[in-house]
């Protein structure tokens, strides 16, 4: 058989090792060099389309994102104005829209909580939670659907997350004082409701609250100290007034809240009725029951 030993295609004499022929590396070569640069075409197709199509992407939830927030805000001001039911159905296209928007769910589940559903509201709040663990708005919204649904528990373990995310949050520190108060526990309840004091030294409801907590102790001056605060700030808030007049009957001070009763028997006779049941009944007073939640 002839052989052309001349020619580079003629020759298939084994490389040193064990490695392809020169005849064979040389006809590779070309060959190689079309696949790498068909190869090069595919990767820069495929990158061109991954870039649009995560551009994309990106395009559309920002727009849903958008479009949720934008129904969020509306939704704010529905449930500022007490209108929870017209509130919910936003929020509830504003999550179906954007399925991870954390305060979307938040704000759902405190809208059915206001509007009376507090067991309707936990998995709405728990899916903000999930979705934003770092907010402490989430638990203490949390904290108060359990209190409202009587898991005294439940609401004392989430309350203690939302002041542990952020030390200085006056209203967790409030709602924690007030789970402690309904579960009989008094010394936590004044820590709570004592540093909610610290921090928003204006907000009536913790006077209050710190009122009836003092004279279920027996600490009957800083009780009325408290309350009259409210009175003071807010002479319109029937509940404070009655309040510190219970107390003061609690106190053994007759006069002051015959005194009481005199002042509104003129202004607000309804007012002054519930007084003078109190005043004048033989109806043991108890610290029990000040205040209702």
């Amino acid at each position: 058989m002839d052989q052309n030993f001349g020619s580079p295609e003629g020759c298939n004499l084994p490389l040193p090792n064990g490695t392809m022929s020169l005849s064979f590396y040389s006809r590779s070569v070309p060959m190689y060099k079309a696949a790498t640069s068909y190869i090069s075409i595919i990767v820069f197709i495929f990158s061109f389309v991954l870039t649009v199509t995560l551009e994309t992407a990106a395009q559309s939830d920002a727009e849903a994102k958008a479009k949720a927030e934008d129904l969020n805000r509306q939704a704010i001001l529905r449930i500022r104005e007490a209108k929870y039911d017209q509130a919910i159905p936003l929020l509830n296209q504003a999550i179906t829209i954007a399925p991870k928007f954390a305060e979307g769910h938040l704000n759902l589940g405190s809208a059915h909580m206001l509007a009376g559903r507090p067991a309707d509201s936990i998995s709405h709040l728990k899916r903000g939670i999930e979705l934003d663990p770092s907010a402490p708005e989430g638990f203490n919204q949390l904290g108060v659907a359990y209190e409202k649904m009587g898991k005294v528990n439940l609401a004392i373990e989430a309350l203690e997350k939302a002041i542990a995310l952020k030390p200085d949050y006056a209203l967790g520190h409030f709602n924690l004082g007030a789970a402690y108060l309904w579960d009989g526990k008094e010394k936590p309840a004044q820590q709570a409701l004592e540093r909610a004091n610290q921090l928003d030294p204006k907000n009536n409801d913790i006077k209050l609250y710190l009122g009836v907590l003092y004279a279920r102790q027996k600490k009957y001056q800083k009780a009325i100290d408290e309350v009259k605060a409210v009175t003071s700030a807010a002479p319109n808030d029937q509940q404070a007034h009655l309040i510190l007049c219970r107390i003061y009957l609690l106190a053994d001070d007759r006069n002051a809240a015959l005194g009481m009763y005199q002042s509104f028997k003129a202004v607000n006779e309804p007012l002054a009725e519930e007084m003078y049941k109190w005043i004048f009944s033989n109806q043991v007073i108890s610290a029990g029951g000040l205040i209702g939640r």
